[in-house]
């Protein structure tokens, strides 16, 4: 196992109600395989997995424990919910590796059948006035919903942001919010409640991921469907969580690698939910694993997995394409990524 840090800026900073995120950071895990390689990719974030150290020391431990007693025994001895990211890049790297060895796609190796994936366009916490223009481009291109980032902005001015992006896109264009769990519950219900919330979608993590009485609450209020993210990531059960909830966003780097994500994804649609599966803003490794998750599933609502270009450059040319809104993987081995360069 070899593992080889990088640090990417990004195009232009993304603004969140969690802070500004300006870099991606992390470690491209390559492990060999009974004659073939992997790739795969760790990169912790704060708030939603463990610090930058803490990955370090684990991708350490795994390299060791590869070496003595093989690579299943290193993956899993990586606890998905305290060392999240550094499972995630040694148990992809394994599922690559394991695909390209049988020859078939990563999507075909977690037991789905393929197919594109509809995709979101994300809007940053930007005004009403750039929201809606963002969103028409979005729309221009055949992205069947759009995203805008929130915040703690007078509640004004999330039902304006709400209203011009409606009023910009389609009507078959959904529109959804995203606070991050930054809204109080007063604040939400004020938001929510208002004619204008008629336009959304869905609005994704609220308030507080453990203010479970509030997100009850908010579904009685509200006829808009409630997404939980945070929720998810810090439940050690999320599935426990499946009658708060009409839609779960499933992000492989915080709930600790693809096969724990794909678990959640299946019992949450068993439940009855719809499913989001999404990225921190990972590199073209992640993010291709988060599509070919996403691929194996029996159906995603559209999904934030169009994120690469918000990275100054990338480790290595996107093997998936984007056309009109939906994202279409290679039929080729693993993960479709030959060749990283950090």
């Amino acid at each position: 196992m070899e593992i080889d840090r990088f640090s990417l800026p990004l195009d232009d900073p993304l603004a969140t109600a969690d802070g500004t995120i300006e870099t991606r950071e992390g470690w491209v895990v390559t492990v060999s395989h009974e004659g073939t390689t992997g790739l795969g990719e760790a990169s912790p974030l704060a708030g939603w997995t463990e610090p930058l150290a803490a990955t370090e020391h684990a991708l350490g431990s795994a390299r060791e424990n590869a070496a003595r007693h093989g690579l299943d025994r290193a993956v899993d001895r990586l606890d998905p919910i305290a060392r999240p990211a550094a499972r995630h890049g040694v148990e992809c790297a394994a599922l690559d590796a394991q695909a390209r060895l049988y020859e078939e796609p990563l999507w075909a190796t977690l037991g789905g059948s393929g197919g594109a994936v509809p995709l979101n366009a994300t809007i940053g916490r930007v005004s009403p006035d750039d929201a809606a223009e963002r969103a028409r481009d979005a729309a221009d291109q055949g992205y069947p919903a759009v995203k805008c980032k929130a915040g703690a902005d007078d509640s004004a001015i999330e039902r304006e942001r709400i209203a011009r992006v409606a009023a910009a896109v389609p009507e078959d264009v959904a529109v959804r919010v995203d606070a991050n769990g930054a809204w109080s519950p007063a604040f939400a219900d004020r938001v929510l409640t208002a004619d204008e919330a008629d336009a959304l979608d869905l609005i994704e993590q609220p308030v507080g991921a453990g203010a479970h009485a509030a997100i009850r609450q908010l579904r009685a209020d509200t006829d808009v469907s409630i997404a939980l993210d945070e929720s998810v990531v810090q439940a050690s059960d999320p599935l426990a969580l499946v009658d708060l909830a009409d839609v779960f966003v499933c992000k492989p780097m915080a709930l600790g690698g693809l096969e724990r994500t794909r678990a959640v994804a299946r019992g949450a649609i068993e439940a009855g939910l719809d499913i989001v599966v999404s990225t921190t803003v990972d590199t073209v490794v992640a993010r291709t694993a988060a599509a070919h998750l996403a691929a194996s599933l029996p159906a995603v609502a559209p999904s934030g997995l169009a994120t690469g270009d918000r990275l100054e450059r990338d480790l290595a040319p996107d093997p998936a394409t984007i056309a009109d809104g939906r994202l279409t993987l290679p039929d080729r081995p693993g993960l479709g990524i030959t060749e990283v360069s950090v």
